[in-house]
């Protein structure tokens, strides 16, 4: 079920990136807080957003709506995150590595800020080098705030530069239950579930440089 999930998500991106522009990132830095048990994480982040030829339109008269022929709709752009994230051995948990993914569509409010929400997966690997013991969780992400900093500089405002060096925060909710025995530490007690957690990290997007 799940490797199905995967391949259809595979397969929409595809089909986005024909019909709309790719900007890839790279993260210099990606933290995620301490679960419950193990943790914290930190590792490293891809992230491609794909925007469609014109992400801002023109809307239409629409009196249910109360907006005007000039007024205009900002088109969201889809986001694909994929991190791959580690915590040392601590407290009790051997080492684990985290592979997550999450999808979604992001709103960029005005130059400095873009706000979002997806979903996903997380893929836990406790003693990956010794017993290896996996799980996998759904992930909802909201909200995934994006910032500009940059372009606070008054000779960054409207340049292009000013849009390569974004900070980030999400909080997401990993669904389901999470046991000490997922992480082979079956006697510690640690059970919780639905936990939410919060990740943050900085983004260098020479993507920016494209559009």
């Amino acid at each position: 079920m799940m490797r199905a999930l995967k391949l259809s998500v595979v397969g929409i991106v595809l089909v986005l990136l024909n019909v709309g522009r790719a900007d890839a990132g790279a993260i210099v830095w990606d933290w995620l807080e301490r679960l419950s048990g193990p943790g914290p994480f930190s590792g490293s982040n891809l992230i491609t957003t794909v925007c469609f030829h014109n992400p801002v339109v023109s809307g239409d008269s629409n009196r249910f709506l109360g907006t005007r022929a000039d007024t205009k709709i900002k088109i969201p752009c889809l986001f694909v995150d994929y991190r791959q994230l580690f915590a040392p051995e601590d407290n009790g948990y051997p080492s684990v590595t985290a592979k997550w993914v999450d999808i979604g569509v992001t709103f960029q409010l005005d130059p400095l800020t873009e706000v979002g929400v997806g979903a996903g997966w997380v893929r836990f690997d406790a003693d990956p080098e010794g017993q290896s013991k996996k799980t996998t969780h759904g992930v909802i992400t909201i909200p995934r705030i994006v910032i500009r900093p940059l372009r606070l500089i008054p000779a960054l405002k409207d340049s292009k530069w000013g849009g390569i060096f974004k900070p980030y925060l999400k909080y997401s909710l990993i669904v389901g239950d999470l046991k000490g025995k997922d992480f082979l530490a079956p006697d510690n007690g640690f059970h919780e579930r639905n936990e939410w957690v919060k990740s943050y990290g900085v983004l260098l997007d020479l993507g920016e440089l494209l559009r």
